[in-house]
């Protein structure tokens, strides 16, 4: 397959947490097949100090849009979808048959993953339960996994895409 930000430049695959990913050698980018990116971006994958800095800097960096053409799924050749992942102000590349990442994105979703899964937690030892409370009938994680299986599985258009 080739990189669809470097036009000719060879994806090489690699192994990262157990699952094949192509990488870019020049670029740095990542193609994730179906399903291999919620895998990769769970929390509890990145060390607690690569996801703090990788989240201080996600907060402090201002976010443009990216102003480039489309980029061309490296399978199908199809135009990919440029959108948001969630409220991480990540903006990744989608096709059918997967996710394009540029260097970083992927360590900026794990973090903002880390972050939330944590928030969950927060509310639900916070929520108050019993009669009249909230009974949360699924663990913070299993609500986490979900969320992300959607955005990266299914997708979630950006408005006016």
């Amino acid at each position: 397959m080739n990189c669809p930000r470097c036009a000719g430049r060879n994806l090489s695959p690699e192994v990262q947490a157990g699952v094949e990913v192509d990488r870019c050698p020049g670029c740095e980018g990542v193609w994730l097949d179906q399903g291999e990116g919620e895998m990769l971006t769970r929390p509890g994958e990145l060390p607690d100090a690569v996801v703090a800095e990788v989240a201080a800097l996600a907060r402090s960096t201002a976010v443009s849009p990216d102003a480039s053409a489309p980029l061309v799924c490296p399978r199908c050749e199809a135009t990919m979808q440029r959108e948001l992942y969630a409220e991480s102000k990540v903006e990744i590349d989608r096709c059918g048959c997967g996710v394009w990442l540029d260097r970083g994105e992927m360590e900026k979703i794990a973090a903002y993953r880390t972050e939330a899964m944590e928030r969950l937690q927060r509310q639900k030892d916070a929520a108050p339960t019993g009669p009249g409370g909230v009974d949360l009938s699924f663990s913070p994680a299993t609500l986490e996994r979900a969320f992300a299986r959607i955005y990266f599985d299914v997708g979630k258009k950006r408005p006016g895409t």
